[in-house]
């Protein structure tokens, strides 16, 4: 009988706190029902799923990561630097699980944990910051994108999804300041002073920004460029928030095109989020689509 060996590895202080020794026991099960033999370790801080894949992945036919957004990006960033070719099994645990919903995986542990073992690993498309960093469903600069890496751990741990909103509200005044961009992106150009911009392969990011499901392919290797430009008066700014609500993406304020690869130049040195967690603060960012780059199990 030939036995799968999966690496497992755990983030137990992701999102509401409600992930327990016995979700982890309902993953081995699961997995030893089907033939497979786990090695288990848990994260203890920042940077551990990254150590933990980059040390022991090649040794393993699949991983699999359980946690948030920033475990996952941690995970495949890991497998990205060190060039290791397994598919990837993903059991959401965090706050909004952006990534989870754009790949239609349950929420549910236990549920998460039967798709592993019953659906094939898909290609799917990882995005390339600057020289050394990945991410996998935005990286972004602006208005709200603070929201997630600034939000207290505690706070999210208690509310969930609504601390994001919290968090937004109370800094949406000092974060809807203008940022003076050049983007060049296939061959097109966008010049002028940006409340929100980056690059996405989501359906949905934070909960705030939603795209229709049908034009965002994972595997394309595309990815959606969305910029927003300054609004001059709150009438302007009702009609950007509106249009973020209804997908209405085609009037003069919102730019959404799909491109392959981007450059942001700035005149200072603006903070970038990458999958939800700070990603550094660059005057020039270049950003590429690396077409198949990994697969995950959905």
């Amino acid at each position: 009988m030939q036995y799968k060996k999966i690496l497992l590895i755990v983030n137990p202080k992701a999102g509401l706190s409600n992930f327990s020794r016995y979700n982890v026991f309902d993953i081995i099960v699961e997995f030893c029902e089907n033939d497979c033999i786990t090695t288990t370790f848990t994260t203890l801080k920042e940077g551990d799923a990254t150590r933990l894949t980059e040390e022991y992945a090649k040794d393993y036919d699949m991983i699999v990561c359980s946690g948030g957004d920033g475990t996952l990006n941690e995970t495949v960033s890991a497998l990205m630097r060190k060039g290791i070719n397994i598919p990837i099994g993903y059991i959401p645990s965090g706050s909004t699980n952006d990534m989870a919903r754009t790949l239609e995986i349950p929420l549910k542990v236990k549920r998460a944990a039967k798709l592993i073992m019953s659906s094939d690993a898909k290609p799917f498309d990882v995005g390339k910051f600057c020289d050394d960093k990945y991410f996998c469903y935005t990286a972004s600069f602006g208005a709200f994108t603070k929201v997630s890496y600034s939000t207290p751990r505690k706070l999210k741990n208690i509310f969930g999804h609504m601390a994001y909103i919290f968090k937004g509200i109370s800094s949406a005044i000092e974060e809807l300041v203008p940022i003076n961009a050049k983007i060049e992106a296939d061959g097109e150009i966008y010049e002028g002073e940006f409340i929100l911009g980056g690059i996405f392969n989501a359906k949905s990011v934070g909960g705030l920004v939603r795209l229709d499901k049908s034009d965002v392919l994972l595997d394309d290797g595309k990815f959606e460029l969305l910029l927003i430009k300054n609004p001059k008066n709150l009438d302007v700014l009702n009609k950007i928030l509106n249009g973020l609500t209804k997908q209405k993406f085609d009037n003069e304020h919102i730019i959404m095109k799909k491109v392959s690869s981007a450059v942001f130049t700035f005149e200072d040195e603006v903070p970038w989020s990458l999958d939800g967690e700070f990603g550094g603060k660059t005057k020039r960012a270049e950003i590429k689509n690396l077409h198949n780059a990994i697969s995950i199990i959905r």
